[in-house]
């Protein structure tokens, strides 16, 4: 039996675990828990920290796995190194790295000449704000080495920014290195709109069934908010998105997975990627991807990490029509106890499924970081019209009753 190394058996990796298993793989996890609901799954458990990159490679030696994945994106370096050492289907350490780091990724984007505003790299708050005088303000504060928007402030003036340590503290401990970067803020055409994106990447081709719009809450824009397939784009937009996506992996090095991205228009016209995630997109993304297009990305990344491209190509030649399709993220205005959730009734025909994170009860807190979401409500509609007409008011349409 093939054997398939996955890191990781929280919730985000069990649908991983579960496609390698109904593809008829034996799965080695390392998870250095015993709680995990992926362990009950697998062949063989390691409890091993999947940080630990060369007691990782030592157990993928001895199972002799052909091929090794995970969706934790802190693992996605271990998952490189390892596929590059044993010569399995992967990305070199250096490619995964080139995205990984935002500062590294700012200096990508620099060096292969796409838009990227000025940025500046930082240790200490004292060193924070000599090196703010060389930005233009409102900047943003940002973790280094981080996912979401974990840790993000906007500052909006010099003398504000004397004022926030605390802010910066707080976003260096959501940085695996400690370090903070400090960017200019770049607006956003049509305000809080971004063009978001599960790209798949193989052999030098790409699928794109995974592109969408995010709206971005409106109070606080770096939050997204409500992912809407297909994404709101022109022909001419969705060219330049795709071929700055793979102007970006060529220049990073990147040849092979699933990335989550994030990209916007400045009001002068300049296509803006915030980041490339070295990973499945968080909140189920994988799940959304195939109600909308049918695509079954875990059984993409399982098949192909075994080197096996055979649903990959039969994707390629596939002609597939998008359903109208709409995930929204749903956040409280105000801390407090959670009561219910409201959904508008003219929207409740529309609504396939509603996940809950909070019973009734339970202290909900106000919307400051994507880690405050209280609920998700996928919807469907039947015409692009219709999807964006009751769209129009969705955070007066769903929230939660606090």
């Amino acid at each position: 039996m093939r054997k398939v190394m996955i890191l990781g058996g929280n919730v985000a990796q069990v649908p991983l675990i579960e496609a390698a298993k109904q593809e008829g793989y034996y799965v080695v996890l390392v998870d250095y828990t015993t709680t995990n609901p992926g362990i009950a799954l697998v062949d063989r458990h390691y409890q091993v920290n999947f940080m630990d990159r060369e007691k990782v490679l030592e157990i993928a030696r001895q199972e002799q796995v052909e091929g090794i994945i995970s969706n934790s994106e802190p693992a996605m370096t271990v998952v490189a190194y390892i596929s590059e050492q044993l010569n399995l289907v992967g990305n070199t350490l250096n490619s995964i790295l080139n995205v990984s780091s935002k500062i590294g990724f700012r200096e990508l984007q620099k060096r292969i000449g796409v838009y990227v505003p000025e940025h500046v790299l930082t240790g200490s708050f004292s060193e924070a704000c000599q090196l703010a005088d060389r930005l233009t303000f409102p900047i943003m504060i940002k973790p280094s080495k981080s996912s979401g928007s974990r840790g993000i402030t906007m500052v909006s003036c010099r003398k504000q920014f004397e004022q926030y340590q605390e802010a910066w503290e707080a976003c260096s401990r959501f940085s695996l290195d400690n370090k903070v970067v400090l960017e200019e803020y770049v607006q956003m055409d049509p305000p809080g709109h971004t063009i978001e994106a599960e790209v798949f990447v193989c052999n030098g081709k790409f699928l794109w069934d995974g592109l969408f719009t995010n709206l971005r809450k409106r109070d606080a824009l770096s939050i997204p908010m409500t992912n809407i397939f297909p994404p709101i784009v022109s022909d001419a937009q969705l060219c330049q998105v795709k071929a700055t996506i793979k102007e970006l992996f060529r220049g990073a090095g990147i040849v092979f997975g699933e990335y989550n991205i994030e990209l916007f228009y400045t009001p002068s016209g300049k296509l803006f990627c915030i980041e490339i995630n070295a990973r499945q997109g968080g909140s189920g993304m994988p799940d959304l991807v195939k109600r909308y297009s049918g695509v079954d990305m875990y059984k993409l990344l399982i098949t192909t990490t075994m080197g096996d491209v055979s649903y990959f190509e039969k994707l390629l030649q596939e002609e597939r029509q998008g359903k109208f399709v709409v995930r929204h993220e749903v956040f409280s205005k105000k801390d407090g106890v959670f009561q219910q959730l409201y959904i508008a009734p003219e929207l409740r025909p529309y609504v396939t499924d509603v996940q809950l994170f909070l019973k009734t009860g339970e202290n909900v807190d106000a919307c400051r970081t994507a880690e405050d979401m209280v609920a998700w409500v996928d919807l469907e509609f039947e015409t692009r019209d219709q999807q964006l007409q009751m769209l129009c008011q969705i955070e007066e349409a769903i929230y939660p009753v606090v």
